[in-house]
């Protein structure tokens, strides 16, 4: 119980940006894990971890918890896919493109190899849902790997990857396809087409805005700073910038 009362209060302060609440929540479940010796509680905590330190900006400290996913159980192929899956964000947010798309391999290669056992251990990475959320992960890295370098080449990789992501996501996660949708239009913003990514954004502003999760907030603070930041003067993007101000309103 302690262990899921760790999860659960961690995960809920990121959503709020309390970032060092979550983290000590995180800590204390780690702990937790550690002592019932639950290997893919350790794994999943250690995920939730990349991902708040991620919204804090720190590649160094991702990287740490990727590869300390990995380190976990050498044996469970799902765990190294993930651990290789958040090593390519991490290496993406420091701007290496070698060691992103290295790792973007990795990790599709080891989720065509997952088996029985991983899909029963982790069962949100079998299937459909399994590859929503590859496709996730390595639309987040590439959209970031672009961010850092100013490769187009890689966000038009991010567009392809994210859409195909957004195109899976059922019903019922809309917090998902909402982030999804403005990770999208971010994805085109660095690819060069503000068209596109205003076209995206515009349907989404209004739940984006009322939004109180953390990631969602962050991607649409980095889609707006990508659109006025280059094409402030453009009158889709003026229309942009007045469809938000209406939103906020």
């Amino acid at each position: 119980m302690y262990l899921v009362i760790g999860a659960t209060a961690g995960r809920l302060r990121m959503e709020r940006g309390q970032i060092g609440v979550a983290m000590a929540w995180f800590g204390h479940g780690l702990r937790w894990a550690d002592a019932v010796q639950d290997a893919s509680a350790r794994a999943t905590l250690l995920s939730d971890m990349c991902t708040l330190v991620r919204l804090d900006g720190d590649p160094s400290l991702m990287l740490g918890y990727a590869q300390g996913i990995g380190a976990v159980d050498t044996r469970r192929r799902w765990m190294a896919t993930l651990s290789d899956l958040y090593q390519a964000r991490g290496h993406a947010l420091a701007g290496d493109t070698a060691a992103c798309r290295h790792h973007i391999t990795l990790a599709r290669r080891g989720f065509a190899r997952l088996g029985p056992q991983d899909h029963l251990e982790a069962p949100w990475m079998a299937g459909a849902e399994g590859a929503m959320r590859v496709d996730s992960a390595v639309g987040g890295a590439l959209r970031d790997l672009a961010v850092a370098t100013g490769d187009r080449a890689a966000a038009r990789r991010a567009v392809d990857a994210t859409a195909r992501s957004r195109a899976q996501v059922p019903p019922q996660m809309r917090s998902a396809r909402l982030l999804l949708t403005l990770r999208l239009a971010d994805s085109w913003a660095c690819a060069g087409d503000p068209g596109a990514a205003v076209a995206l954004a515009t349907e989404a502003l209004p739940e984006a805005v009322r939004s109180r999760e953390s990631m969602v907030t962050a991607e649409l603070r980095g889609l707006h700073s990508r659109l006025t930041g280059k094409w402030a003067d453009l009158p889709e993007v003026k229309a942009y910038r007045e469809r938000l101000r209406d939103a906020g309103e």
